[in-house]
């Protein structure tokens, strides 16, 4: 009789051989490509339970060309370890890790949930009523670039984002993300609204009179800049539908503030 599928809530850390009929739902990858780059993927099950699992450089050579984003899996065999890092992606208490053994077989498989956004409610952001280690997902309009800084050694933007009740919070943007949106601003002046949306964002704890802020995670987060996704979407339609006003961004170098 074929093994049945364990499920992600019951993954205590009791067992290592595990059985996963799942969807991978984001994927992305950190290092030097051939030389320390790694996977790191969520995956969930046919409850919509998620957990984080990571690929090293040791097993990503046997496998990178068999993950891909939003195909279903069966796997088998992980090593099983707290979630207890400084940020986590996904609010699971263990994670798994590939080791020799693991295997990952590609099938068509039925009843596995498609990617889901964990969007937060900025008034949540505002009063600091998240949890700061784990990120989230955010998305809003630019309502103001308020600073930018480049130089050789460090790359920063921080704007105003603006969600569909008017509430405002602060957005950073760091390092390659800060390039990514700065060369976005310059290629797309005075087209409309610029709708963010940034996945495992970080939530900055308020310090003094300096409210909570968002920006990105070193490593984990995915920017998409007025992309034809289905949320993006949803969010332009909104913003019209409700006739929210947005005052142009400020794109020229030579007015923002450095």
């Amino acid at each position: 009789m074929e093994r049945i599928a364990d499920k992600i809530k019951i993954i205590d850390g009791s067992k290592e051989t595990l059985k996963l009929a799942v969807r991978i739902i984001d994927l992305w990858f950190v290092g030097t490509p051939g030389r320390s780059e790694q996977a790191e993927m969520i995956i969930v099950d046919s409850d919509d339970d998620q957990i984080h699992v990571v690929c090293k450089q040791d097993q990503l050579k046997a496998w990178k060309m068999d993950l891909k984003e939003g195909c279903t899996y069966v796997m088998h065999n992980f090593k099983v370890t707290k979630n207890d890092g400084q940020y986590r992606v996904c609010d699971h208490p263990y994670k798994l890790t590939f080791i020799g053994v693991t295997v990952v077989r590609q099938y068509g498989l039925d009843g596995l949930p498609l990617k889901k956004y964990r969007f937060v409610d900025f008034s949540d952001i505002i009063v600091g009523q998240l949890q700061f280690d784990l990120l989230v997902d955010i998305i809003g309009v630019v309502d103001e670039v308020v600073f930018h800084h480049i130089s050789p050694r460090s790359k920063r933007v921080v704007f105003k984002l603006m969600n569909l009740s008017n509430k405002l919070v602060s957005f950073t943007l760091l390092d390659d993300y800060c390039v990514q949106f700065l060369e976005y601003l310059d290629q797309h002046e005075n087209e409309g609204p610029i709708i963010v949306l940034l996945t495992n964002a970080r939530i900055k704890e308020g310090q003094g009179s300096y409210p909570c802020s968002i920006s990105n995670s070193l490593k984990d987060s995915k920017l998409t800049i007025n992309e034809p996704l289905a949320p993006i979407e949803e969010f332009n339609q909104k913003l019209s539908e409700l006739g929210i006003e947005i005052r142009s961004v400020l794109t020229r170098r030579s007015l923002w503030s450095s």
